[in-house]
């Protein structure tokens, strides 16, 4: 062709061409570029680099252009591949076009221009042309299927694996190893994968007769030949099979091509790879490219290949999943971590069902196959221990197998809303619970509850509703499921059971496995009958009422029924009122541990709890002192028990015992008193509170109540917790304006651990910085909860009204104060404050020798620093007043006294929510007041009835002696029966110990009581209400009086 150089662009590289070759031959073709003139080519500011590019151009006027002997640098292609299907694309989706997933496109990079590039199929070719019989392509043809078929025995078609393990593959392959076939094999690392092919390997060899050279290869990626055969003799195998370890598909083919194997196994596709696929082996090319080539490898020579698939973390075979559409079977091996079970399902299979389930154990002589599943499944329960409630049997089917697997259930009381389930999906058991609250009328709502299923079995068909069902109702009621009924049905909405597929298979293997009753649904029971079923009753329900009747027999509970007087006519709804006898637990699980080895009157089903009475009406039982049954194996309640020594009865009065107190050298005090009371209280007492704190500690008390048994330089706070629940004890601190406590409340016999423990925690606290910002995050969240705390609120702002000085501080610490409060503030104002003389150890329940030997070395180091003298606070009144949004109106009128005596609770009044007195005592003042909240509209005249009955207990005559003396006999009452709780003991002691220097009697208490007189009351009342008056309120105060007009009421007598 002819070239004119006027046609080509001003930049046209042909522009350096020399004029006699600007002609080509008339046939030859010309492949060129026009380029852009903005091309950097065209403006390289480089003279010689362009000199020198023209004259190699003139030199050989074809190099850079198509068909140039010098070979242009290769570049590189992108391909966007879908790692579900496969399909390739140009550029990146966010869906597949082919397959519709989504996010599953991934970058992969080609070399251009590559001549090496292959198929799975042109490998197949190259490698097994040369041995493969020669087909004629003029003769291929459709074939019809008669001529398929003809001449082919479907007997003994495929390739047999015998023995016990052989036939549980051969199930769920479909009977057989069918030649030409490609089985991919996926589990989990571990499971045992390469132990199963190995031996499917050995039974394929073991079949073929010695006149045939029908070997297997087992060929390893990952493995050396070595390794395999280590492998083999510890399995036991001695078949003669061939090993190879290779990585190279078309090295794998070429050298097995000699012996013809009868079957190839490949350990794993995903360490093969193909010369000229790019990527990695695993890759997405090399995998489904691989697998072609081992597929058309099959088909071609009808020799089977199986392969071993890694699996993704989601449990998926790891690669494209178009490789699960070209292998024929996709086999998958089950099993949990620490079990040796294993599961072997198809879930591919195009020559036989997917619904075959192989079980097989893992043994040192490798997988063994379980003739009965249903062990694995359900627990041992002897007939001679006690089982636990909550356990019931299911049956169910996976393919042509049964299985008898059991359901446990867990029911808590408690903890509301909280469900946990494992091998169940969590909607059908909500469904199922619903139901039972709906239906039977079970409070699960207020029940934590837990379901799971034996061995890691994963629950997927309806039939095991009802066995769920049932230990739920077994673990509520606490009454076992004795351990020889099985449970097969459906729950519907409605509680009714439906029948579930292959019912009658289901019944008779429950039978055959020796079950005494098994529940199914009623039209089962009319469909199937008795006949056949040996000793084993079919019971048929027709709802969730009558499986609760059914398993737990009215007999078990028909006395207590009537002693409670229930009228219920169904036993369903009766039944939550079981839940009465676990009072009596205790004493029953005692009395059977007793009773073991005398002639117990247990039968085969043993009861984990007292929920379940009587088992035999005729000779009576554990319970029948309460059923009125009469038993003649068990002695009367008025007889001891043989063997048991009974401790000696309490006398009708104890004497309380005196108050010791010990001083030691550095001032501080022990102090206790004993009690036949086998449990022990002990506390730390000091003299120091909010009253002591200073501007710049101010909070610190309320933050050392908090941080109180956290971690010391001794112990952590996770094992100051783990020690006190180890003893059974009770730790708690309070903080008050004057006095501070630590108490530790445990058993007598740990009184030296409870005193260390204590005296740890108070003397050497370690105010880690993360703690004290934790309980800092705390209070912060209290103070700002307290506008719900109207009382609490008041009870603050009087003392910040009506005083001035140290009682005016705030025991909750003020928000302005946290921002400084940090570890080094604490630890200088427990250094402060914490002083031997300032302490006093009390105990109520503690002998005082063995408290003091115990306590002295831990605390005589204490410094002796002079007691301070205690801060002063001056009584002035005062008016507070707050806004709030409560609808309600709060208030308290107080008034100043010195002797507080304990006075009348007011009477209530129908305008107004709470009317009642209150007092604070201090060591050396007091406050005495009403507090009451009423709504806005009667504020004024709440206020005005508050004053009138103030002044009423101030005018002689207004308190009658009846009601003098029922509020002394009410005072003495609550005083005595505070007394009785060894804590509030211990904390009498140690608070009057601090503030009197010694512990007044009771009884000079109670004769102080007796000796108030009608006049002593009006004299007291009269100089309390002579102080000045503080008024404090919360809520909607516009309506308030003023503090003017309410203070005129007192001061006007």
């Amino acid at each position: 062709m002819q070239l004119q150089m006027a046609s080509l662009p001003l930049f046209s590289p042909f522009h350096f061409l020399p004029s006699n070759q600007s002609s080509f031959p008339p046939n030859s073709t010309f492949h060129f570029h026009l380029h852009n003139p903005q091309h950097p080519f065209t403006t390289n500011a480089n003279p010689s680099s362009s000199d020198h590019k023209a004259q190699d151009f003139a030199t050989n006027p074809l190099q850079g252009i198509g068909g140039a002997p010098k070979k242009k640098k290769a570049k590189e292609k992108v391909h966007w591949v879908c790692s579900n299907c496969g399909y390739s694309a140009g550029q990146w989706w966010g869906v597949c076009r082919s397959c519709g997933e989504a996010g599953t496109m991934k970058e992969f990079h080609e070399t251009k221009g590559s001549d090496s590039k292959v198929s799975g199929f042109a490998v197949m070719d190259g490698a097994v042309g040369s041995w493969l019989p020669h087909q004629d392509e003029t003769q291929l043809r459709p074939l019809r299927l008669a001529e398929v078929n003809r001449g082919l025995d479907q007997l003994h078609w495929r390739i047999p694996l015998n023995g016990p393990c052989g036939n549980e593959v051969s199930r769920v392959l479909g009977g057989g190893l069918v030649p030409g076939s490609l089985t991919l094999v996926g589990g989990d690392p571990g499971v045992g994968k390469s132990t199963l092919l190995l031996q499917i390997a050995a039974m394929i060899t073991e079949e073929c007769n010695d006149s045939e050279a029908s070997p297997v290869v087992y060929v390893s990626g990952e493995e050396s030949v070595e390794q395999i055969g280590n492998r083999a003799d510890r399995l036991g195998i001695t078949s003669d099979i061939y090993l190879y370890s290779s990585t190279d598909i078309e090295d794998i083919l070429k050298k097995v091509q000699h012996l013809s194997p009868r079957a190839l196994v490949i350990d794993s596709i995903q360490t093969v790879y193909l010369k000229g696929i790019m990527g990695s082996p695993g890759g997405i090319m090399q995998v489904k490219e691989c697998t072609s080539a081992l597929l058309r490898f099959a088909k071609t020579t009808n020799i089977p290949v199986l392969l071993i698939g890694h699996v993704t973390k989601s449990g998926d075979i790891a690669g494209p999943r178009v490789l699960e559409h070209i292998v024929d079977v996709v086999l998958y091996m089950e099993g949990e971590k620490y079990s040796t079970h294993r599961m072997l399902r198809a879930v591919k299979n195009r020559f036989g069902s997917t619904d075959e389930l192989g079980v097989f154990e893992m043994s040192h002589s490798g997988l063994q196959a379980v003739s009965n599943a249903s062990e694995m499944f359900l627990s041992e329960q002897h007939l001679d221990s006690e089982i636990l409630a909550g356990l019931a049997v299911a049956v169910i089917m996976d393919g042509s197998r049964t299985f008898l697997i059991e359901i446990q259930a867990l029911c808590l009381s408690g903890s509301t809303g909280s469900r946990q389930v494992n091998g169940i999906h969590a909607n059908r058991a909500d469904m199922i619970i619903s139901v039972l609250i709906k239906q039977a009328g079970l409070r699960l709502q207020e029940n934590a509850v837990f379901l799971n299923v034996v061995s890691g079995l994963t629950l997927t068909e309806t039939a095991g509703d009802l066995a769920i069902a049932a230990a739920i109702c077994s673990s509520f009621l606490e009454v076992p499921i004795p351990n020889d009924i099985a449970f097969i049905g459906e729950i519907g909405l409605g509680g009714e059971l439906r029948m579930v597929p292959r019912m009658e298979k289901r019944v008779y293997t429950v039978a055959k496995l020796g079950y005494r009753m098994c529940i199914v649904p009623k039209t089962a029971e009319k469909t199937l009958g008795n006949d056949g079923l040996e000793k084993m009753t079919l019971v048929g329900c027709r709802n969730l009422k009558d499986v609760i009747n059914t398993v737990f027999p009215k007999e078990h509970c028909h006395s207590l029924i009537c002693t409670f007087n229930l009228t219920s006519k169904d036993f369903t709804d009766s039944l939550r009122f079981l839940i009465v006898i676990n009072m009596y637990r205790a004493a029953s699980s005692s009395l059977k541990r007793h009773l073991k080895g005398h002639g117990s009157y247990l039968g085969a089903t043993r009861f984990a709890t007292s929920a379940a009475v009587a088992t035999k009406p005729s000779s009576g039982g554990l319970f029948s002192w309460l059923t009125g049954e009469s038993s003649s194996s068990l002695p009367p309640l008025d007889e001891p028990l043989k063997g048991i020594a009974l401790p000696d009865s309490l006398p009708d009065l104890v004497e309380p015992s005196k108050t010791k107190i010990t001083t030691l050298p550095n001032g501080l005090k022990i102090a206790s008193e004993t009690s036949p009371n086998p449990a022990a209280s002990i506390g730390l007492y000091l003299d120091c509170g909010s009253i002591y704190e200073t501007p710049f500690s101010s909070g610190a008390s309320h933050l050392l109540e908090r941080m109180a048994f956290k971690s010391t330089t001794n112990r952590s706070h996770f094992r100051i917790v783990r020690e006190v629940e180890a003893i059974g004890g009770n730790i708690g601190a309070s903080a008050s304006r004057e006095q501070m406590g630590y108490t530790f409340d445990a058993l007598k016999t740990y009184v030296p651990q409870m005193v260390e423990l204590l005296v740890d925690c108070v003397r050497n606290p370690a105010f880690l910085n993360w703690e004290v910002n934790e309980e800092l995050r705390k209070v912060k969240s209290e103070l700002g909860e307290l506008s719900e705390n109207p009382q609490g609120l008041l009870l603050e702002a009087i003392h910040s009204a009506g005083y001035s000085g140290a009682l005016a501080n705030p025991l909750l610490a003020p928000e302005t104060a946290l921002n400084r409060l940090d570890g080094p503030g604490l630890e200088e104002f427990v250094a402060e404050n914490y002083t031997a003389p300032r302490m006093v150890l009390a105990a109520s329940g503690v002998d005082h020798e063995e408290l003091l030997s115990v306590a002295e070395p831990l605390l005589a180091d204490l410094p002796n620093v002079p007691r301070p003298q205690e801060p002063k606070s001056i009584y002035v009144g005062g008016d507070f007043r707050r806004h709030g949004e409560s609808g309600a109106v709060h208030f308290g009128l107080i008034q100043h006294f010195v002797l507080p005596p304990n006075l009348r609770v007011l009477n209530e009044y129908q305008q107004i929510h709470s009317f009642s007195a209150f007092n604070s005592i201090f060591n050396n003042t007091g406050l005495f007041g009403i507090y009451a909240s009423t709504s806005p509209e009667f504020v004024p005249k709440a206020v005005d009835i508050a004053a009138k009955e103030l002044l009423a207990i101030a005018s002689p005559g207004q308190v009658t002696q009846v009601q003098l003396d029922r509020a002394k006999k009410s005072t003495k009452s609550a005083v005595l029966m505070n007394l009785e709780s060894r804590m509030i003991a211990s904390e009498d002691i140690g608070r009057q110990i601090l503030t009197y220097g010694e512990r007044k009697p009771v009884e000079l208490f109670l004769k102080a009581v007796d000796e108030i007189t009608l006049n002593d009351i009006t004299k007291i009342a009269q100089k309390i209400i002579s102080s000045p008056l503080t008024m404090a309120s919360y809520g909607d105060v516009l309506n308030v009086p003023s503090y003017e007009s309410v203070n005129s009421k007192f001061h006007a007598k």
